[in-house]
């Protein structure tokens, strides 16, 4: 059967790829050194990717090499699906470029990616978003190397750890491996930060668009606006839960020129938000600090301040927040009280105690339909002890604990 390459596309073999020749089976491998996953390939498909070294059509393959027309194409296609053919364009080296790198201490030690899978763990790890710190891009590999060291190996666990409800939602989850580790979308320190956003973006909506709940862990929050561009997209009724101690709708004068490559950062990305037309309204928790006074919240913008919402849980009360509805879910981790959770850079006194925090997602979380999240600003620079990534290991999972699945 035919398929739809077209032969005059112009293709390269990635630079990437690594090929070693077995004399055992005669077989190679071929290894994507980005992406970390290898292939078992014939004869023919090296030929078929050593032709390719130069920039090459797939009309000229056909003239080269003695093989049915019918049979390259699909090898042609093959490639092109794995990323070891490219289109040497712009555009396509771009979308190239949006690609995972597979980890080898997947997180609480489930499976890797597999289409299966209804929830999705993607680490951003970039910081350049936050003024304070970059060391926000380090997390996703140091929660990782935690639960690595401390042997979480949650496939089987019974979480006792946790009250029973919680439980009871956490384990077919990790049982029936409806849970995998996508791995760490691959990031370069010489990317512009408009190509990195775009390529958050660009992972965030195939991930999207193929029904998963991607479970993002940052990184500064700056990542949050095109995961939530992709989320809006998606659905197109979003709402949005945000905690955090900061409502990220901070501007400068300087902020109001437009330049070539201008960018958002982690203090302004919710104004970005606000003006996307698919988010319908946004309700922020744990709002405090001195930054935020006389905040005037924008339409769709409902803030609940950490004193008030402290009181509200003391008093059994309950926040009207509507059902029905698609969430996204973004939590800055500066929400808690920096004695609880002193890994992050731009700490403010009087949060969130982590009682309060389970509480608080005990009341609103549960009648929700939660379409992803992220978890944001956990920062190893501020913390030398592990109290950070443990206690960001609890949110992250008691995010999961209140995804529905089928």
């Amino acid at each position: 059967m035919m398929t739809d390459v077209s032969v005059s596309l112009l293709l390269v073999k990635s630079p990437y790829l690594d090929i070693t020749l077995s004399n055992q089976t005669g077989k190679s491998t071929v290894a994507n050194m980005i992406s970390g996953k290898s292939y078992e390939v014939s004869p023919a498909i090296v030929t078929i990717l050593n032709f390719f070294k130069q920039p090459a059509t797939i009309d000229a393959l056909f003239d080269e090499i003695d093989i049915d027309n019918d049979q390259l194409e699909q090898a042609v296609a093959y490639l092109q699906r794995n990323g070891l053919l490219i289109d040497p364009s712009a555009d396509g080296w771009e979308r190239f470029a949006a690609d995972v790198v597979a980890v080898k201490n997947r997180l609480f030690g489930v499976d890797a990616y597999h289409e299966r899978a209804e929830v999705v763990i993607v680490g951003i790890p970039f910081g350049k978003g936050n003024g304070k710190s970059m060391g926000g891009a380090r997390f996703p590999v140091s929660i990782r190397e935690f639960g690595q060291n401390n042997n979480l190996l949650l496939k089987g666990a019974d979480f006792l750890l946790f009250d029973e409800l919680t439980a009871t939602r956490l384990q077919p989850l990790f049982r029936d491996s409806r849970l995998v580790d996508y791995g760490n979308l691959f990031v370069n320190s010489n990317e512009s930060t408009a190509f990195v956003y775009a390529k958050i973006h660009q992972i965030a909506r195939r991930l999207f668009q193929s029904g998963k709940i991607p479970a993002f862990i940052g990184g500064d929050h700056s990542i949050s606006f095109p995961l939530i561009q992709a989320a809006a997209e998606q659905y197109p009724d979003l709402h949005v839960i945000h905690f955090d101690a900061h409502t990220d709708t901070y501007s400068s004068r300087y902020d109001t020129i437009n330049h070539w490559g201008k960018v958002h950062h982690y203090g302004n990305f919710m104004t970005k938000c606000l003006e996307l037309e698919h988010v319908k309204q946004v309700y922020q928790f744990g709002i405090r600090g001195f930054a935020n006074a006389g905040s005037k919240p924008q339409a769709k913008q409902h803030i609940y301040w950490c004193h008030q919402v402290s009181e509200q849980l003391r008093n059994g009360k309950l926040f009207d927040l509507p059902t029905n509805v698609p969430y996204y879910v973004t939590f800055d981790v500066d929400v808690l009280d920096p004695t609880v959770l002193p890994g992050t850079a731009t700490p403010i006194p009087g949060g969130f105690s982590l009682n309060e925090v389970r509480e608080l997602l005990a009341k609103l979380l549960p009648d929700k339909q939660i379409v992803g999240f992220d978890l944001v600003e956990a920062n190893p620079d501020f913390d030398s002890t592990d109290l950070t990534t443990q206690v960001a290991m609890e949110i992250l999972l008691r995010l999961m604990s209140y995804l529905t699945i089928s």
